[in-house]
């Protein structure tokens, strides 16, 4: 279910959304996962993730949905 993605260079940023079927959901119980399957599948190291930005909503039975982006430390310093 995962479509091409363009992996930066260099040290990484993660930013994860999970909707979740239910408010009473842990945040981090899929965040471990979801980055092994990230790298495996775009091969790269996930030790090269520096930052992480998660947040979670309840988006109700049937509705359950994770998003992601993954950006480059390096794009973020150049914009500040």
């Amino acid at each position: 279910m995962l479509k091409p993605y363009e992996i930066p260079e260099g040290d990484l940023i993660l930013i994860l959304e999970f909707g979740f079927a239910t408010k009473s959901s842990d945040i981090d119980n899929p965040v471990k996962c979801f980055t092994d399957i990230l790298s495996k599948y775009y091969g790269f190291n996930d030790n090269r993730i520096v930052e992480l930005h998660v947040r979670k909503i309840k988006a109700g039975k049937g509705k359950q949905f994770i998003k992601f982006e993954i950006l480059s430390e390096a794009d973020i310093d150049e914009k500040e």
